[in-house]
């Protein structure tokens, strides 16, 4: 080969991938679906037994997938993973609930951490069941705030008309819609049936209307047999 001609070499390129540094303070979370509360807000976290209800104020630690705060002293043996809470947020009269399964549970000081899945956040904003007028004694207990904690206070009252899904009651209590209320009714001649659920209306100074969202032990079964036989009979 003459001197002075050469061959090309062939040129290899190599991609080179140069790292992205993120800002200072930048957090590498999923993107989280809009919903109406934010990290940091109170939400109620319900459990039922075959008794009563029970409703917590825990802490949103993150939203999706939903993580929450709850106080370690009064919930601390009272949950564990598979268990199946109902919750609550409250925004003035704008009300939400839903149900989820605890899949995971932790410890941060005080407070303990539930991871809650299968979680569909259901608008509080009408009935949806065939109301019947029967007039039922039953007991309220109102969840309302009281210096940044639940204050529970339990009053009498009478049903004005009942469905499956809730009931509007006749009482001089001062409610207000997005209130949390235990509610038991008494039915003559029947097991009490009880419930937990959100005021959802007000009618006049004296009058409001409840929606079910959860049902201890044994009521759905029941209050769903109970509300047939008076369909029975009106027909």
């Amino acid at each position: 080969m003459p001197f002075g001609r050469w061959r090309a070499a062939a040129t290899l390129k190599i991609p080179v991938r140069v790292p992205t540094i993120p800002n200072r303070g930048q957090h590498h979370r999923p993107p989280e679906k809009h919903t109406m509360f934010s990290v940091g807000e109170t939400l109620y976290l319900v459990l039922s037994s075959h008794e009563s209800a029970t409703a917590h104020a825990v802490k949103v630690e993150q939203v999706e997938p939903l993580v929450i705060l709850a106080p370690a002293e009064a919930l601390g043996k009272a949950v564990k993973v598979g268990d199946r809470v109902s919750l609550v947020y409250k925004n003035g009269s704008e009300s939400q609930h839903t149900e989820g399964a605890i899949s995971e549970v932790g410890r941060y000081g005080l407070s303990i951490v539930l991871h809650v899945e299968n979680v569909s956040w259901n608008r509080v904003d009408r009935r949806r069941a065939p109301r019947f007028r029967v007039n039922l004694p039953a007991t309220l207990t109102m969840v309302a705030d009281g210096a940044g904690e639940p204050v529970f206070e339990a009053f009498a009252c009478q049903t004005i008309d009942v469905s499956m899904v809730g009931c509007l009651v006749q009482s001089e209590a001062p409610v207000v819609p997005g209130t949390l209320m235990a509610v038991t009714l008494h039915p003559e001649g029947h097991e009490e049936f009880r419930f937990t659920g959100i005021v959802t209306r007000s009618e006049g100074d004296s009058q409001f209307g409840i929606e079910f969202f959860d049902y201890c032990g044994t009521t759905r079964f029941r209050f769903a047999q109970y509300l047939n036989d008076i369909a029975g009979q009106a027909a």
